[in-house]
């Protein structure tokens, strides 16, 4: 009699230890999962039933397919006038007309979400500007801060509805959500519609007023990027920021 009770105190224990093994398996660890290649392979989280892409530090987001898009090559963009005025237009850069034949445009469809950021970047010396320009080595560095003005539209819309994005160098903006036209099930277009700089605060540039100088010190002053003409050497002073820029759709993970 002693020895069956020893048997089943030891059968409820064995019993006991296994449960509560399962239990604490099915809520700390993760289950991989590997899915087509646009998705690459990821894992799901058992105690909430999310989908994380491996590689991937987006915001989850229910019915995503993939990680959001950080493929688009990093450009850059020299001065368009020699007046301290930012002005709107033309198109700087496109997403129809600057990509690689490669890149899909199927990428820039959405129904209600198209989010951005960016990242400005020093060019290297002797890079090409999106507008042609042979960028200077010596002046790629005359600038701290970069906004660009960025629009999505249709096929038959003109620049109307833009917004501002704002980074400092080497460092992400925070992310901006545009305004979906709608209208149509074609890919948007996105493009950037005009670029600003604190190139004009540094001394090689000429002088500022008092305002001006102010604003500098205050970190708000924005200006046109310097493009300096010289029968002589036509590209000795052009200055340029390089533009890294990542967005998220309804398909992707939402930008970090």
């Amino acid at each position: 009699m002693k020895n069956l009770m020893k048997t089943s105190l030891f059968m409820t224990l064995v019993l006991m230890m296994a449960v509560g093994c399962q239990q604490k398996t099915s809520t700390n660890k993760k289950s991989s999962s590997t899915s087509n290649s646009s998705t690459g392979t990821g894992t799901i989280d058992l105690s909430t039933g999310n989908q994380t892409l491996d590689g991937c530090d987006g915001v989850y987001r229910a019915d995503a397919t993939s990680c959001y898009r950080s493929d688009i090559p990093t450009f850059t963009l020299s001065g368009t006038s020699t007046s301290t005025g930012v002005s709107i237009g033309p198109v700087l850069w496109s997403s129809r007309t600057s990509l690689p034949s490669t890149y899909s445009q199927n990428s820039f469809v959405t129904d209600a979400t198209f989010k951005v950021r960016i990242k400005p970047s020093y060019p290297n010396a002797n890079a090409r500007s999106a507008q042609g320009r042979l960028c200077s080595g010596p002046m790629a560095y005359n600038f701290t801060r970069v906004k660009v003005y960025l629009m999505l539209r249709r096929t038959i819309d003109s620049i109307t509805t833009y917004k501002e994005i704002t980074a400092k160098v080497g460092a992400y903006s925070t992310k901006t959500a545009l305004s979906i036209p709608g209208g149509t099930t074609e890919p948007y277009i996105l493009e950037v519609v005009g670029i600003a700089t604190d190139h004009r605060c540094n001394a090689a540039y000429g002088s500022l007023s008092a305002n001006e100088k102010a604003a500098c010190t205050a970190g708000t002053y924005w200006g046109s990027i310097p493009l300096v003409v010289s029968s002589a050497y036509p590209d000795a002073l052009t200055s340029c920021a390089g533009i890294t820029l990542e967005y998220s759709t309804d398909s992707t993970y939402d930008l970090p």
